[in-house]
């Protein structure tokens, strides 16, 4: 008997932004064709746009059956899943009581759910008041269940689709990495306790060719980082640096830890040009992204090339395949996710002298499918 590997999809695509019959809407709604290898079954939880609940970039296993959500523009979102996999019930889905949101990236781990706010800080209103881009911890002080108490851990300046992103628990199981775009600027804490060099700079004999469009002009080295803290965020340490826009990151079978570069498609053509990229991130390393014509090629000798290089893309999450419920060919590798094209690859891992290479396959495609995030569940799924 063939055995069926469970995914669980949140729908959280848009359809119209115009008001509308429902019957209107619902014959200008057009199927989503999905491709997915045999022997797995996708499932449709819910629909967060169908109640006015936005569209959810981040997602946290929370313990046993809760699941946390974020909208990218609002709020935090609590629900209860089925254990039998069946759609969740919107009375069960509700936004937790507390002035948070607009999250990249949400973690739980150590009775809290950590928060990597992407927003703008408002000079206007008082520091204490707001809830601005950095790193926050959320706890249950009085133990009944619902997160009540909302501490700053870590600020950071910076915003947007290259702001503070994702997290990812350590294997040790106490230890937390955290990973930013390259618009988030390292902040103090890490520029004292960095792993690698930090007399950065531009390392150009001759000054490079910026984008014409003056994107990411102003931006220097070294890019997007990667950083490790402690449960309580009173110890901070710089891990790896030198990315573009990377939105999250993942350890595999060997505890590893891999990410998903983003490239900068309006240089296609160039010389310079790097395509989205998976990159295995070692202690100390600097991938050498640099504004315009200045990035490292990868035969300079004090950067690791890629492990493996795709197309055109935008990443979002990565995932371990290392604790799911699937066949054993697929356990030591990782699922890649790309919003543009609406494809989850899987990058089959293999052991390189000190590194890696890797093949890759679609394992996952629909149109339209813009992918957003993706998470192990406690069940495998």
């Amino acid at each position: 008997m063939q055995k069926t590997f469970t995914l669980l999809l949140f729908m959280t695509i848009l359809f119209s932004c115009k008001k509308e019959a429902s019957k209107d809407l619902a014959e200008n709604i057009l199927p989503i064709s999905f491709n997915l290898p045999e022997g797995f079954e996708l499932v449709d939880l819910y629909h967060p746009s169908a109640h006015d609940q936005g569209s959810w970039v981040a997602l946290a296993q929370g313990p046993e059956n809760i699941i946390y959500a974020c909208d990218q523009r609002g709020k935090i979102y609590e629900m209860q899943v089925p254990s039998d996999g069946s759609p969740i019930d919107a009375a069960q889905v509700a936004p937790i009581d507390l002035h948070i949101g607009e999250a990249h990236g949400l973690l739980w781990a150590h009775n809290s759910l950590y928060v990597a706010v992407n927003k703008a800080w408002d000079d206007k209103i008082p520091d204490g008041k707001e809830n601005g881009s950095g790193v926050y911890r959320l706890t249950d002080t009085n133990k009944d269940g619902k997160l009540d108490q909302v501490a700053m851990l870590l600020k950071l300046e910076g915003e947007g689709e290259h702001g503070p992103h994702s997290f990812v628990l350590s294997p040790n199981g106490q230890d937390i990495y955290f990973i930013a775009g390259n618009h988030t600027l390292i902040p103090e804490p890490l520029l004292k306790n960095s792993r690698l060099p930090t007399n950065w700079g531009e390392d150009n004999l001759f000054k490079p060719y910026l984008d014409a469009r003056g994107h990411a002009n102003n931006i220097k080295a070294p890019g997007g980082w990667i950083s490790k803290f402690n449960p309580e965020g009173t110890q901070w340490e710089l891990v790896s640096a030198g990315y573009r826009n990377p939105f999250d990151i993942a350890f595999n079978q060997d505890d590893e830890l891999f990410t998903y570069d983003a490239d900068m498609e309006w240089d296609i053509g160039m010389p310079w040009y790097r395509p989205t990229r998976i990159c295995h991130v070692t202690s100390g390393s600097e991938y050498g992204w640099r504004t315009g014509s200045g990035k490292w090629p990868a035969y300079y000798p004090d950067n690791l090339p890629a492990v493996h290089n795709l197309e055109q893309g935008s990443p979002t999450a990565v995932l371990s395949t290392a604790k799911l419920d699937i066949p054993a060919r697929y356990k030591n590798g990782l699922l890649a996710m790309d919003w543009s094209f609406g494809t989850v690859y899987f990058i089959d891992l293999k052991p390189k002298g000190s590194s890696y290479e890797a093949n890759r396959e679609e394992f996952l495609s629909g149109t339209p499918l813009p992918l957003t995030d993706m998470i192990a569940g406690n069940d495998g799924n």
